[in-house]
């Protein structure tokens, strides 16, 4: 759905099997375009809800500002688990009027930082070859020195 300034977002995170059994960490994402338009799901579980179990997926709708193609996302883990951290296996977005995107992570989310992937670097355009340069025939040069040695003589 899409209003002026709000479009929804269906995002499936997978949790890996080699994930602890169940993560008590509170998990946020964040994701969004090359332009600046970014849109923040903070706390996407509650400690009890039993979100993000291994081998699992978890279906989520957020609401944010209309971005143009996702082209970032990073996952952002908090809590107790220091050293088991949660492991997601992908993030999948799907924006309105724009390609799906995966996330591919399968490695554990460090703890209270924020992890992720940006492919939002815009390609610029190659610098101006160099390779091209002005060719003057030798006949020509032969030519004109031909006429002014005629000339002068």
């Amino acid at each position: 759905m899409k209003s002026a300034a709000n479009c929804s977002y269906m995002v499936i995170i997978s949790t890996s099997c080699s994930s602890p059994k169940f993560t008590t960490d509170e998990i946020s994402l964040a994701f969004g375009d090359a332009y600046g338009d970014q849109i923040y799901a903070p706390r996407l579980n509650d400690p009890f809800s039993r979100k993000f179990e291994q081998c699992s997926s978890d279906t989520f709708q957020i609401d944010g500002p209309c971005t143009y193609q996702i082209c970032y996302a990073y996952l952002y883990r908090s809590g107790a688990n220091e050293n088991e951290g949660w492991k997601p296996e992908s993030v999948k977005i799907y924006g309105f009027d724009t390609e799906p995107l995966i996330f591919d992570f399968n490695t554990p989310i460090p703890r209270d930082t924020w992890y992720g992937y940006d492919y939002c670097a815009i390609p610029t355009p190659p610098p101006p070859s160099s390779s091209y340069q002005l060719f003057t025939p030798k006949w020509v040069i032969y030519g004109v020195l031909g006429c002014f040695l005629s000339l002068w003589l």
